[in-house]
Parts: structure tokens; sequence; C-alpha cells
């Protein structure tokens, strides 16, 4: 559920098995959707207690300089991907997330598509197509540079009736930012056969 896009349902999920049988990997999860939610400071503490049973995960971590960084807590984001950069050696990824917490204008921009994407997901579950485009949209405008982002423009753009023309750029763009995913890939070759037929 939390997969595709329906977490207020796996929210409920995770609090009955929270309540069942209080496993990390349950609270783990829990903290997953409220972070999906947008409920930033909920998720924090949930990740924390998941931290304090098992440290060093690198997971976690994630999800706690996620939090962090949503919560414009720049410091403490940093100090978390800079313990990741350590325990990674060398990972692009978390070099990236320290260069972006560091540059005031990327994460504000960053956290501010983020918050734009979470409503435009919102609304897509109450069935808005059109104003979730245009948030989605909205959320591209902030941060050109999410492949998730751009698919789900040009896939809302084709949802809503408009030229696959219109459409192919974003899914391109979400190609360009991540060359190896499979499902990007997938869905800018079956619009090109569209286009083409």
């Amino acid at each position: 559920m939390l997969g595709r896009g329906k977490t207020d349902a796996a929210l409920r999920c995770f609090q009955k098995a929270l309540l069942l049988q209080n496993e990390p990997e349950d609270t783990f999860h829990l903290a997953l959707a409220l972070l999906g939610l947008g409920r930033y400071e909920e998720a924090l503490g949930y990740l924390d207690k998941v931290a304090a049973q098992k440290p060093g995960r690198e997971v976690v971590m994630l999800a706690q300089a996620d939090c962090c960084l949503m919560l414009r807590r720049w410091d403490e984001a940093e100090a978390t991907f800079v313990r990741l950069a350590k325990l990674r050696q060398g990972s692009r990824r978390y070099i990236d997330y320290l260069d972006l917490v560091r540059d005031p204008i990327r994460r504000d921009r960053h956290v501010i598509s983020r918050e734009f994407f979470i409503e435009a997901q919102r609304l897509l579950e109450a069935k808005k197509h059109r104003e979730a485009l245009e948030k989605m949209q909205e959320a591209f405008e902030m941060d050109q540079n999410n492949a998730l982002v751009a698919n789900n423009v040009g896939s809302l753009m084709l949802l809503l009736g408009q030229s696959p023309a219109e459409a192919c750029p974003f899914f391109e763009k979400a190609v360009a930012i991540e060359p190896d995913n499979e499902r990007y890939r997938e869905n800018l070759s079956w619009l090109r056969r569209k286009i083409k037929a």
C-alpha cells in the first residue's frame, strides 16, 4: 500500500501492526507512512525509537536525515548525512545530499518541491486530477532534477487527455535524470511508440 500511493491506508495497517507486536520493522514502516503524509515530527519520533533499538541502520538514518531536511533542521540533517557518507565511503548519493543541505537555495527549493509533491499525492487520492497536475507542475518548477516528479507530471498530463507530444519531454527528463530506472525507460518507450502510431 505504501509503495502504491495509499499512504493513509498503509498508516492504519502499520498502526495496527505496532499495537499487536511492537517490532522495530513495524515502527519503521509506520514512520515511513508518516513521512509520506508530511507528518515529519511524528515520523522522526518513531525513527529515533528504531535507531535506539537498531543503531547504525543506514535506511533508518537516511529517513531521519530526510525528516530533518523537511523540518528545515539543516544542522541535524547535515550531521546525519555526514555520518551516512562516512558509513558508505565515496557514496555519490550522500555527497549529493550533503551538497544539497549545505546550499540554502537548493535545499529550500527541494523542500518546497517535496511539499508540493505531497499535496499533489493528496489531491490524486481525492481524485482531483487537474489540481494534482497543477501541484505536481509546481513541484517540478521548484526541483527540475527530480525524476519522480518529472515522470508524474507526464503521467498526469496523459491521464487528463493532453497530447503525448506535450507529455514526452517530462518522460525524457525523468530518464535523463535516472537512466537506470526501468519504469521511467518503459514509460518513455511506450510513449514514443504511441506518438509514432
